[in-house]
This record gives C-alpha cells, structure tokens and sequence, in this order.
C-alpha cells in the first residue's frame, strides 16, 4: 500500500492538485470572483 510518507519522506505532506486544460477551460466558464483569478494567474 502507498501511504503519504512514501510520497513525501522527511517532510510535510502538502496538497497539490492538478487541473487538465478542459477542466480550466470549463471551470472559466462558472462565473465566480476565485474562479477569474486562476484563468488570470495561468
């Protein structure tokens, strides 16, 4: 089994995500004042 000390040995474990370019380009589309500044950011 994988647990998060195998991912992050010595260290603190963080939360990363990751978002595929539809899905930005379908989160844009939901109008929301944090949504805008990702698409800005990126």
């Amino acid at each position: 089994s994988l647990s998060v000390l195998d991912l992050v040995p010595g260290a603190h474990p963080i939360r990363l995500t990751v978002f595929s370019k539809g899905a930005i380009e379908e989160l844009s589309k939901i109008k929301s004042p944090h949504l805008d500044l990702m698409v800005t950011v990126r």
